[in-house]
């Protein structure tokens, strides 16, 4: 399915205390593969992609991720409905913890959390034409209770070899202090359409997609940023068709523009930062 966006998500950059026990998580449980190592960082990804799609970086002393703006879970896309069931079927016959599920209408999803509580979802879209969509582009949604029994009908061969070509990161769902900035920031300057407004919440996307980014506020509006030494998100990336154009919006609506040798970053209002990337679409 074609959901018509200029943007997508790229390499979501984790801090996390230790780095072997984390690599085997994502590497072992959740079943990426490792694309490149040093001793401080790990990228995961699919075999078949260069981009990774996890970078873990040993870094974080302080492990609670709880009181700060940042990540409420990095979501991965399987690319499609059986990839999910086997997937349920692997946890569970491995005894992986899975620690919630939720049918949201377009989608059916499954929730954990990584060695350092960093909160993951797996998750498979349903058909596009099944989703309940108003005239104003609003998507409904809800979270249901998943019917574990006919998901796992989906499988015709139980064998699980770690997650399949075509995963990607579907959304990034951050938790900030406050959503007011939060939907100036990312709807009337970056033009991200609202897809889904739940209390204390948006759900977001440039194109016809149900969301790429959300942000709520659930846990409090006393969030401080991340500070280096904490567990949670360094950055999440963007890749746009044109980024030149992103930048001068970001510029135009009071924001910095940090260049490094890493890459283009800039933090939005919550302290949460973010890797601005060309799509290869375009020159």
């Amino acid at each position: 399915m074609n959901y018509q966006s200029d943007m997508q998500l790229g390499t979501v950059a984790l801090n996390i205390t230790n780095l072997k026990s984390a690599v085997d998580f994502y590497k072992n449980t959740l079943g990426l593969t490792v694309l490149s190592e040093n001793e401080n960082y790990t990228d995961l990804g699919i075999s078949e992609d260069t981009m990774p799609l996890i970078r873990l970086v040993e870094g974080a002393t302080n492990n609670s991720n709880t009181d700060h703006a940042g990540l409420y879970h990095v979501a991965i896309l399987l690319p499609t409905r059986e990839a999910l069931a086997q997937f349920v079927y692997h946890m569970a016959t491995n005894n992986f913890e899975i620690g919630g599920a939720g049918d949201h209408l377009y989608s059916e999803a499954f929730y954990l959390n990584d060695p350092d509580g960093n909160g993951i979802e797996i998750y498979a879209d349903r058909p596009y034409d099944t989703w309940d969509i108003s005239e104003s582009g609003m998507i409904t949604s809800a979270t249901n209770a998943v019917d574990v029994n006919d998901l796992l009908t989906e499988i015709k061969e139980p064998f699980w070899d770690g997650m399949p070509k075509g995963t990607i990161v579907g959304h990034v769902h951050l938790q900030v202090s406050d959503i007011a900035e939060s939907r100036k920031f990312y709807h009337e300057i970056l033009n991200f359409d609202i897809k889904t407004l739940i209390p204390r919440a948006l759900f977001m996307s440039r194109g016809l997609y149900h969301h790429q980014i959300a942000t709520n506020n659930w846990i409090g509006h006393q969030l401080d940023p991340r500070l280096t030494e904490d567990v949670g998100l360094i950055y999440y990336t963007m890749i746009f068709d044109n980024r030149e154009q992103i930048i001068a919006k970001l510029v135009a609506g009071g924001y910095t523009i940090n260049n490094k040798a890493a890459g283009v970053f800039v933090v939005d209002p919550n302290g949460i930062t973010i890797k601005l990337e060309q799509s290869s679409k375009r020159t």
